[in-house]
């Protein structure tokens, strides 16, 4: 018997499910080929700032800034324990997301999914909160965002983008098919909005995120960054605008194996003739460019 996964404010989609991104896979890639990051308010200038909030990961967890994120050794999940201290900050904050595109994490990656599901498990200290992540010239930092539901057990749980909301009164009002079409990628938000004279933390762990539909321009984005484009013809990989410069390039499958490798220059093709159909990651080295790109083999 098909299980269905639990929607929130909505009716599920019948669309097939697409990975975005699994704490299986032991390279913890976005399957975009953009990577995570963590934010807080220890930069805030504003409203009695900076504030003291904190994103922390266990002893044993991988950090890095690449593709991957914060992924434990055990279990292959995200375990954060977001942290609001006590500070003068009036809108304490602290939280985690991704980027869709590695190339440049400020570009916007139009997306068509219409539900956003998350395998996760979430105490009750503090609320979190799922946004899209725009530029702030776009929404004025006030986010399209829903509340996670706090669940002591791991569960998947579908959040239909239709849910999603600005607050009123601050920001900058944008139709939601603005948000999504200029959209950077998604966080992971914990806040609390008040001035706090005591700490208080919540759990966050994550196994797997996926939607009904990724928009086809993460696949097809192709500029790499400083006038390099990667170039795919069926089976064939080539990097323009090498000059006499070379790229290290990695073919990676979604269990996060290398199965193929070249060093790339200027009119060199790396042929991925033996190489079985499906997804996979590139990712690449070349100067101080380094990247990675959602490819399909069919």
């Amino acid at each position: 018997m098909m299980k269905t996964a639990v929607l929130v404010g909505a009716f599920a989609s019948m669309a097939m499910a697409e990975a975005v991104w699994s704490g299986d896979a032991p390279s913890g890639a976005v399957n975009s080929g953009g990577y995570w990051f963590k934010y807080d308010d220890n930069a805030e200038t504003k409203d009695g700032g900076p504030g003291a909030s904190t994103s922390t990961f266990p002893a044993g967890s991988t950090e890095s800034d690449v593709i991957g994120p914060w992924v434990t050794e055990k279990g292959g999940l995200i375990d954060v324990d977001f942290t609001i201290n006590a500070s003068t900050y009036k809108y304490p904050f602290a939280g985690i997301g991704f980027n869709w595109a590695a190339d440049d994490p400020n570009i916007a990656v139009p997306q068509t999914f219409k539900n956003f599901c998350v395998e996760y498990s979430l105490g009750t200290e503090i609320g979190v909160n799922i946004e899209i992540k725009n530029d702030p010239s776009v929404d004025g930092n006030n986010a399209y965002a829903v509340k996670l539901k706090p669940q002591a057990t791991m569960a998947k749980t579908c959040y239909a983008v239709a849910t999603f909301a600005q607050e009123t009164g601050w920001g900058t009002k944008i139709p939601l098919d603005t948000a999504m079409a200029k959209s950077q990628g998604m966080k992971f938000k914990a806040q609390i909005k008040s001035v706090q004279t005591k700490t208080t933390t919540v759990n966050l762990k994550i196994k797997s995120i996926e939607t009904d539909a990724v928009a086809g321009a993460i696949a097809s984005r192709s500029v790499i960054g400083e006038g390099l484009k990667l170039s795919q013809m069926g089976r064939s990989l080539s990097i323009n605008g090498l000059g006499k410069a070379t790229a290290a390039v990695e073919l990676i499958n979604m269990q996060g194996q290398v199965v193929a490798h070249d060093v790339l220059s200027a009119g060199k093709v790396m042929n991925l003739s033996r190489v079985s159909n499906g997804i996979y990651i590139v990712r690449a080295q070349s100067g101080k460019v380094n990247f990675s790109k959602r490819i399909t083999l069919q």
